[in-house]
């Protein structure tokens, strides 16, 4: 009866703990960093003070498995399909399809990124990075070097995150004149992006054939 007892308590730490990281990542990009406090946090949550710290002693640890766990997984699958054994067309065409239904499950990270980004704090920026974004841009480039196409590959790797991360971060402005069309299915702009992409890397005008699709 104790070992079911205590297997049953670690399942609801784990969800009790999983729904304060849901409603801590939403609260960072809603308000910011500085306006969240632990106190609301647990009120949003529906737990006590005294309990939530027992998950996480500071807003700054708080705030890094919010980082780590709301992309660190993604990212990690990104470059896992970077480093992989397909042709340099399918891994870059798997790559956005894979960062454009990531984006598109989680739109408040996005948020949350763009507020950094705007802010400027910067050592929260430079956790990010480190915690997030440094393996997975420098897997990117690598990939996108191999398609030898004389671009610059710091530029062409911020035209790609300029697309994707544009997409979705103005998906709430673009319903106001574009309805349903603000927000058209994960593998429909991996689609346009791949061939967008494609077209430069290759040097040609368009292509018509898409790895696993056409």
């Amino acid at each position: 009866m104790a070992t079911r007892v205590s297997q049953r308590g670690t399942k609801q730490g784990m969800a009790t703990r999983a729904r304060i990281i849901k409603v801590a990542l939403k609260l960072f990009a809603d308000l910011g960093y500085k306006a969240v406090t632990m106190r609301k946090l647990a009120e949003k949550v529906d737990i006590n003070q005294a309990t939530f710290y027992h998950y996480f002693h500071s807003k700054e640890q708080l705030y890094e498995a919010v980082l780590r766990e709301a992309y660190e997984e993604r990212a990690g699958q990104i470059i896992d399909i970077v480093h992989g054994q397909e042709s340099k067309e399918e891994r870059l065409w798997r790559a956005c399809l894979e960062f454009s239904s990531s984006f598109n499950a989680d739109l408040a990270f996005i948020k949350l990124v763009k507020r950094e980004q705007l802010q400027g704090d910067k050592k929260r920026m430079q956790l990010m990075w480190d915690q997030l974004f440094a393996d997975l841009v420098a897997a990117l480039k690598d990939l996108l070097a191999e398609f030898d196409s004389g671009l610059d590959v710091d530029l062409i790797h911020h035209f790609f995150n300029g697309m994707m991360l544009h997409y979705y971060e103005t998906v709430a402005f673009r319903q106001l004149y574009e309805g349903k069309k603000a927000r058209l299915p994960p593998k429909v702009v991996a689609e346009q992006i791949y061939r967008i992409m494609h077209a430069a890397l290759s040097g040609q005008s368009a292509i018509t054939k898409i790895p696993g699709v056409d």
